[in-house]
C-alpha cells in the first residue's frame, strides 16, 4: 500500500498534448496538427514529506504555532515547504510502476530537513528563529502519466514524456 493524493483527476487531451508539444519544440507556444502522441501507462513518482512544528513566544498572546510540511522530490532532492498538503489515500497499484527513490529516508530527515527548517521556516519570524520541532516523515506517491510523441513526418522513434497529473507539467525522470 502507497499513499497518493486524494484529489481527483482528469487529464483533458488538449491541455497535456499542448504541453507536451510545447516540450518537443522547446517554444512558448506549438501546433499540434504534425505530431502522434500515445497515452501509456500510469506511473507513480516519490515524494517525502516532513512535518514540522513551530513554536514562537510571545508575551502577550501566548505561543504561536504553526506547522509546515517540507515536501521534498525523492528523484533529485529538490524541496520547497508548504504550510499545508492535501488529504491522502492509500493505494495498491503495480510494483513495477513505482519510479525507484535515489534520496533516501536518512538523507531527507537529516539533510534535507533541516536545511528547510533552516532556510526556510526560521527565516520566516522576525524576531528570531522559533523552536522547531520534527514529527516524522512519510512517502507520497504522485501519479504521472506516460506520454510517448514524434513528429508526423519524420517516421522515427517516440520519444517519451512523463506529465505530472495534478500540475500539467513534464517531470524530468
Amino acid at each position: 500500500m502507497i499513499l497518493i493524493p486524494g484529489k481527483e483527476w482528469r487529464p483533458a487531451p488538449r491541455a497535456w498534448k499542448r504541453t507536451v508539444a510545447k516540450e518537443m519544440e522547446r517554444a512558448f507556444w506549438a501546433s499540434l496538427s504534425d505530431k502522434e502522441f500515445i497515452l501509456g501507462e500510469i506511473f507513480y513518482h516519490p515524494y517525502w514529506i516532513g512535518k514540522v512544528l513551530t513554536s514562537k513566544y510571545r508575551p502577550l498572546f501566548g505561543d504561536k504555532r504553526i506547522t509546515y510540511y517540507v515536501v521534498c522530490n525523492a528523484r533529485d532532492g529538490s524541496y520547497l515547504v508548504l504550510h499545508g498538503i492535501p488529504r491522502q489515500i492509500e493505494a495498491e497499484p503495480a510494483a513495477a510502476r513505482l519510479i525507484p527513490l535515489l534520496v533516501t529516508q536518512a538523507v531527507f530527515e537529516g539533510k534535507i530537513m533541516r536545511e528547510g527548517i533552516e532556510t526556510h521556516i526560521n527565516r520566516q519570524f522576525i524576531m528570531g528563529p522559533p523552536r522547531a520541532k520534527s514529527e516524522g516523515s512519510s512517502l507520497l506517491y504522485i501519479p504521472v502519466q506516460e506520454i510517448r510523441a514524434r513528429w508526423k513526418k519524420y517516421a522515427g522513434e517516440y520519444k517519451t514524456y512523463y506529465l505530472n497529473v495534478f500540475t500539467g507539467r513534464i517531470e524530468r525522470q
